[in-house]
Parts: C-alpha cells; sequence; structure tokens
C-alpha cells in the first residue's frame, strides 16, 4: 500500500514538472509568434487599405463614364480620438484616414455617391507631397476642397480637410498632365509628412489623361 502511494506521488511531481515544461515552451513560443503575428496583421490591413482605394477609384471613374457626368473624389483628414497624440482642435495632428465620391452634374452641387468610406484603424495615406502628390494643396491649391463646399461627416461635422480631384465624363481627370499623380498609404507608426516611403507601403499612381491607377509595392 505503501509503495503504491509513493508511486503515485512521484507520477503526480512529474506531471506537474512536465506541465510547467509545456507552460514555459508555450510562453517562449508566444513570445516569438507575437511580432510576427502583428506584422502579418499591419501587412493584411495595409492590403485592404490600397484595394479599398483602388476599387474607390475605379468605381469613381466607371460612374463618371456611365453617368456621363464628373465624379469628385474626396480624400479626408481628421483626428481620431482614439489616437493619444491627435486632437481634434488641432489640425496639424489630423491624418488622411477616409475617402468619399460625389456626382457633379451642371448645376455644380456635389450629390454624395454613397457614405464616407474609412479605412481600416490605423493605416493612414501619408500627406507629404513627397510620396502622396495628390495630398499637396499648398503647391497645387486647386485641389483643396473650399470650407464652403464642406458636407457634415460622421460626428466631426465640417471640423476636418479635404482634397479632391475629378474624373470626367469621358474617364480623364481634371488634374494636370504635367505632374505625376500617386498617393501612399502605409501604417500610422511610421509617421506622416514623410520624404520616403516606409518599409512596408502601397503607393497608387492616377494616369491624368486616362485615369487608370498603377499599383506599387516593395517586392511586387
Amino acid at each position: 500500500m505503501a509503495e503504491k502511494m509513493n508511486r503515485s506521488r512521484s507520477i503526480g511531481a512529474m506531471t506537474l514538472i512536465e506541465l510547467l515544461t509545456v507552460i514555459s515552451i508555450i510562453a517562449v513560443m508566444a513570445t516569438l509568434v507575437t511580432p510576427a503575428a502583428n506584422s502579418i496583421l499591419k501587412g493584411s490591413k495595409l492590403t485592404q487599405a490600397s484595394q479599398m482605394v483602388g476599387d474607390g477609384l475605379a468605381y469613381a471613374r466607371q460612374s463618371a463614364l456611365t453617368r456621363n457626368q464628373p465624379i469628385e473624389v474626396r480624400f479626408y483628414q481628421f483626428a481620431d480620438p482614439q489616437q493619444p497624440q491627435e486632437s481634434l482642435s488641432d489640425p496639424t495632428t489630423w491624418k488622411y484616414r477616409a475617402m468619399q465620391f460625389f456626382e457633379v452634374p451642371a448645376t455644380g452641387a456635389s450629390i454624395p455617391l454613397g457614405k464616407v468610406q474609412r479605412f481600416p484603424n490605423a493605416i493612414i495615406i501619408d500627406a507629404g507631397g513627397a510620396i502622396s502628390s495628390l495630398l499637396d494643396s499648398q503647391t497645387y491649391p486647386f485641389l483643396k476642397v473650399a470650407p464652403g463646399s464642406l458636407v457634415n461627416i460622421f460626428g466631426l461635422g465640417t471640423n476636418y480637410n479635404a482634397v479632391a480631384f475629378r474624373f470626367l465624363a469621358d474617364g480623364s481627370t481634371n488634374l494636370t498632365v504635367t505632374n505625376s499623380w500617386f498617393l501612399t498609404l502605409h501604417n500610422i507608426t511610421d509617421g506622416d509628412y514623410r520624404t520616403a516611403p516606409p518599409a512596408n507601403f502601397f503607393t497608387l499612381q492616377i494616369e491624368p489623361i486616362t485615369g487608370h491607377v498603377t499599383y506599387f509595392r516593395p517586392g511586387r
């Protein structure tokens, strides 16, 4: 009987040691896997956002052709209260993180085509003209939407900035043909107003005459 109890205690002790060993291995694996998982998640969100912008531009161009009316594409810059470095009252902290489309009939009044499309969390379009010329309203003031033309959106009212361009009825754009027009998306942790793309980015270039969009991504 005593021998049986000792054997039982021995088995119990071994089981506890094995359990602690397994827990330690899991902890180490979690430490190694988490950064990789975060990287994959960031890449997935970036791909989703770039697909959203690309599909949106294709939709806007096709709508201009089928409706025989100019379609305006607007990109919105505003603060996200969940981001600690951003403030609704400080425009210098705002980020480009949404877009919307408008039909522009001969009367000139912009008619929204659907709701505002916000990019996945933590993905922005860089506001620097060096890698996002389409948002460079300082160099190209005709891109900036006048305050009087802003519409009330998602609880912000008109407390945001917007730049825009148009696809015309023949599928071309109102962008000047002497410039290259592009947008660069990346994670918000890579900063803003960059002079060069970060390691992980997605750039879309718009051909002003045809309205066609070309995609660029590192390693692609």
